[in-house]
């Protein structure tokens, strides 16, 4: 079985996300294949794929533009294949309900807006990365982050991902699916063929 895992990131934690999730699929039998999102829409990496998941990170309320294109350029393939969309962001771990919810919505409107039906779609939270900040951006996150209540020392990078629930995902949506039990037929009676 082959999964194929697909990620944009701007500052890198969607990748370490997305080396994590093959890594588990490796590990439950699959054939991982992890590919930044702008070297797959270069080339595909070889299929056929009996899974996709594809990943962005969220900034200012956007997905990167290379995940869209991803997107719409494969639609045919995502429709065709189980496939999942992971958002990643530091929304879903605010202490505000109301912004996890705005986390939640974004994740589910982009995969809609573009036309794709992925069969899950899971936020995980992601980190703040001071040390590959500007300036400007560096006294933004500061801010969020006292706002917030987290650490707001910027001299070092603090990860908020959830790594048993990256994990869970990732089983439950590789999980081998049981095979359909039927009753034996009647005594007598010849089984019916498979459906």
């Amino acid at each position: 079985m082959n999964v194929l895992i697909v990620y944009g990131t701007t500052e890198g934690m969607t990748a370490r996300i997305a080396q994590r999730m093959g890594e588990v699929a490796d590990s439950l039998g699959w054939n991982a294949t992890v590919s930044k999102v702008e070297d797959a829409e270069r080339e595909l990496p070889p299929g056929p794929f009996d899974a996709v998941l594809v990943g962005g990170s969220v900034h200012i309320g956007q997905y990167q533009r290379a995940v869209r294109r991803f997107v719409l350029s494969h639609l045919e393939m995502l429709a065709e294949t189980r496939s999942a969309f992971f958002s990643v962001g530091m929304a879903i771990a605010s202490k505000n309900e109301a912004d996890r919810r705005a986390a939640r919505r974004l994740a589910a409107e982009f995969p809609a807006k573009l036309g794709w039906r992925p069969n899950a779609i899971e936020v995980f939270a992601g980190a703040l990365m001071f040390s590959r900040y500007g300036f400007l951006t560096r006294l933004v996150m500061r801010a969020i982050a006292r706002r917030e209540q987290g650490s707001v020392d910027t001299r070092a990078d603090h990860v908020y991902t959830d790594w048993n629930s990256v994990e869970r995902f990732v089983k439950g949506f590789l999980a081998p699916r049981a095979p359909e039990v039927r009753p034996p037929p009647p005594i007598g009676e010849a089984p019916s063929a498979p459906l």
